[in-house]
């Protein structure tokens, strides 16, 4: 007869040898290579279009403005986030227009939609995120666990339904064993936005000091 084989935190299972088939360390690609720039604070969803809604859409612009303002430090000079790019997945040229159009003109030139790749590549060029945002209703799965075997932090916000609490399974099982990972559970879109901001604003000073 057959046996239930009962899974801690997240029924969601990937295979730990998916973290080897990235090539080298952080160091083995080059952002240009991606139209992204070295200093700056980058963004990232690689899900299908269709999985976007318009309310986390905006989220993510919120968090994308915010970073890219242009503060003034003790002594005047401008410095922060003004490098932000939020870099997505290109789900061809119509999609890519609505999804333009329905960005602000100020933050268009942050916006960075990327093709497909190879397993390898893809894994390998995620190590160029520094803040992974997840999508609402359909939850990243392979896409949200590729960000953790590279090391990214997911930010997400759990719903009910068993498709809008994928990545927040995975974070809470894996928070069992390293509790840092569970900063990326937010309880609603404000505080993702605030989660995304934080940790936005942290590697913006492990960039720059």
């Amino acid at each position: 007869s057959e046996k239930l084989m009962l899974m801690p935190g997240s029924y969601w299972v990937t295979d730990y040898v998916q973290a080897g088939l990235s090539r080298g360390g952080r160091n083995a690609v080059s952002r240009a290579e991606y139209g992204l720039r070295e200093g700056a604070v980058v963004l990232c969803n690689h899900d299908k279009g269709h999985k976007y809604d318009p309310s986390r859409l905006r989220t993510w612009l919120g968090v994308l403005g915010q970073l890219r303002r242009v503060d003034r430090g003790r002594g005047g000079e401008e410095h922060a986030g003004g490098e932000a790019q939020l870099w997505l997945l290109s789900s061809g040229a119509h999609s890519d227009a609505n999804l333009r159009s329905h960005t602000p003109p100020d933050l268009r030139e942050g916006l960075v939609l990327g093709g497909k790749v190879g397993v390898s590549e893809h894994l390998t060029r995620l190590r160029l995120c520094d803040v992974a945002l997840d999508t609402r209703a359909i939850n990243g799965h392979t896409t949200a666990s590729n960000y953790l075997w590279a090391r990214v932090p997911v930010v997400t916000v759990p719903l009910q339904h068993v498709a809008g609490r994928v990545a927040g399974g995975m974070l809470a099982a894996i928070a069992q064993s390293c509790p840092a990972v569970a900063v990326g559970l937010a309880r609603n879109e404000a505080e993702l936005e605030k989660i995304a901001l934080a940790l936005g604003e942290g590697a913006h000073v492990l960039r720059h000091g």
